[in-house]
C-alpha cells in the first residue's frame, strides 16, 4: 500500500494536492484488507477454503519474493560494486527504453488497425511459448540438486522439467515458471553454482528482447515484474562474475562472500526497474515489501540512484516516452500548451462553467479565479455567452478526432487558459 501511494505521487500525477494523500492511502489500505481477507482461506486449505482461517489475514501479497534468511552483511566495497552494478543497469535499461520507443513508433505507422493488433499480439504469445519452451527442453541443463549447498525453502523454487528425479532444469527454472517465482529462484538460491553463467547470459538476453517487443502490443502486459527479473538475472551474473574472480583471486574472501550472488540479484532487480522507470522512492519501498527485509535498503537506494542517473543521461523514461508518442504536441520549454490535452481538460473543467454564465464579467472573474495570480493581474478577458460555446463546440470537434491524455491537475492546465483561450475562439467559425 505504502509503494502503491509513493508510485502515485512520483509518477501518476503533475499536480498533486495534500488531501488526495489521505484519500489515496484510505484506498491502498482498503484494498490490502479485503485482498488479505480473500486470499487468507483461499491459500490456507486443501480446495478451495479453509474455514478455520476465514478472517484471518495471513496470506501474502500477490507479489512477494518471501523473506531472504541468507543474504548475509556487505561492506563499503559491496556498496562501490552495487553502484557499479546500478550503472549497468542503467544503461541496458537506457537501451530497452530507446528500443521500445522504436518499436512503439513502428506500430503507430503499420499496426494501425484491430486486426493487425490483434496479429501482432498472435505472434507475440507463439514466440514467447516456443523460445521459452525450445531453451528448457534440453536436458543438458539438468543438474544434482544434491550438489548444491542450499536449503529446502530454496529447493522448492526449482523446476524438474524433462529431468531424473533428485534433479533441476536450470533453463526451466527461469523460463517456465512464473516471473515472481523466477524471481524468487534467483534471491533465494544461495550457491553461486545453481545457475551458470551460460545461463543467466541466455535469459538475459531473449527476455530482454522479450520484453521489449513486448510492452506496447495491444494487451494489458506489465512492466513491474519482468524488469525486475531481467534486472535480477543481470545482477546475478554480475554478482557471479564478482564472487567468482575479483573476491576468489585479488580479497581471497570467498566465504565471507558467499551469499554475494543473491544481493546482487536483488539489487539489479530494482536497478533495471528504476532505469526503466526513472523512479526512486516508490520502487524502493516495493523492492522492500517483497522481501520483507529492511537490511539492504542502503544497496537498493544505491542501486536505483545509480541506475536513474545512468538513464537519465541518455533519454526519459518508458511511462513518459509513451505518454509523448500518444500525444501530437506537448508543453514547450516557457509552459505554452500545444496539444489537445489543453482542449481536453479545458472543455471538461472550464468552458462548462463558463458557458453557463451570462454575463462577461461574470465569466470573466470565474476564469481568473482558476488561474495564477500573475495571468490574473497582467491580462482580462471579455467572454460572450455565445463565443464561449462556440469555442467550446470547437473544442469537442478538435477532442472527436484526436487521442487526449487525462491529466490529474487541470488546474494547472485552466492557470494558461486566460492567456490561450482566446486564440481558440477568435479561430472558431
Amino acid at each position: 500500500p505504502v509503494g502503491g501511494v509513493l508510485f502515485m505521487i512520483e509518477e501518476a500525477s503533475s499536480f498533486y494536492k495534500q488531501e488526495l494523500f489521505f484519500r489515496a492511502t484510505f484506498a491502498t489500505t482498503l484494498n490490502c484488507v479485503m485482498l488479505f481477507l480473500i486470499l487468507t482461506p483461499l491459500n490456507g486449505g486443501d480446495f478451495p477454503v479453509n474455514e478455520y482461517k476465514i478472517g484471518a489475514l495471513q496470506a501474502k501479497g500477490v507479489c512477494d519474493f518471501g523473506k531472504i534468511t541468507t543474504l548475509g552483511s556487505y561492506n563499503i566495497l559491496d556498496i562501490a560494486l552495487f553502484a557499479i552494478l546500478g550503472v549497468l543497469m542503467g544503461l541496458f535499461a537506457a537501451l530497452f527504453n530507446h528500443t521500445n520507443k522504436l518499436l512503439t513508433q513502428w506500430r503507430q505507422k503499420y499496426v494501425t488497425n484491430p486486426s493487425r493488433r490483434m496479429a501482432e499480439a498472435v505472434v507475440v504469445a507463439i514466440v514467447t511459448a516456443t523460445v521459452c519452451f525450445v531453451c528448457s527442453y534440453s536436458d543438458a541443463w539438468c543438474a544434482d540438486i544434491d550438489n548444491l549447498n542450499i536449503g529446502k525453502h530454496a529447493s522448492d523454487y526449482l523446476s524438474s522439467f524433462n529431468c531424473a528425479e533428485g534433479q533441476y532444469n536450470e533453463a526451466a527454472t527461469l523460463f517456465l515458471q512464473q516471473l515472481d517465482r523466477t524471481v524468487a529462484a534467483l534471491v533465494h538460491t544461495e550457491d553461486p553454482d545453481t545457475f551458470s553463467a551460460t545461463t543467466l547470459l541466455l535469459y538475459f538476453v531473449i527476455v530482454w528482447g522479450l520484453a521489449c517487443w513486448t510492452y506496447g502490443i495491444a494487451i494489458p502486459s506489465g512492466l513491474f515484474i519482468p524488469s525486475i527479473a531481467i534486472g535480477a538475472v543481470g545482477g546475478r551474473l554480475f554478482g557471479l562474475v564478482v564472487s567468482q574472480s575479483l573476491y576468489k583471486h585479488i580479497f581471497d574472501d570467498v566465504n565471507s562472500n558467499h551469499h554475494h550472488v543473491q544481493a546482487c540479484a536483488l539489487v539489479g532487480g530494482a536497478a533495471f526497474l528504476g532505469g526503466t522507470t526513472r523512479m526512486t522512492v516508490s520502487i524502493v519501498m516495493i523492492s522492500l515489501s517483497t522481501i520483507e527485509d529492511y537490511a539492504f535498503l542502503v544497496p537498493i537506494m544505491v542501486g536505483i540512484l545509480s541506475a536513474k542517473l545512468t538513464g537519465d543521461a541518455f533519454n526519459e523514461g518508458l511511462y513518459d516516452i509513451h505518454i509523448k508518442l500518444q500525444v501530437t504536441n506537448t508543453a514547450d520549454a516557457n509552459g505554452r500548451i500545444h496539444s489537445t490535452t489543453f482542449v481536453f481538460t479545458l472543455t471538461l473543467f472550464v468552458v462548462p462553467h463558463i458557458c453557463r454564465v451570462s454575463p462577461p464579467s461574470s465569466s470573466t472573474s470565474l476564469l481568473a479565479s482558476h488561474a495564477a495570480p500573475s495571468a490574473r493581474s497582467s491580462r482580462r478577458i471579455s467572454w460572450s455567452s455565445r463565443s464561449c460555446c462556440r469555442w467550446s463546440n470547437h473544442a469537442r470537434s478538435l477532442l472527436a478526432s484526436s487521442r487526449p491524455r487525462a491529466t490529474m491537475g487541470f488546474q494547472w492546465w485552466t492557470t494558461e487558459a486566460s492567456s490561450v483561450a482566446p486564440s481558440f475562439v477568435r479561430s472558431c467559425p
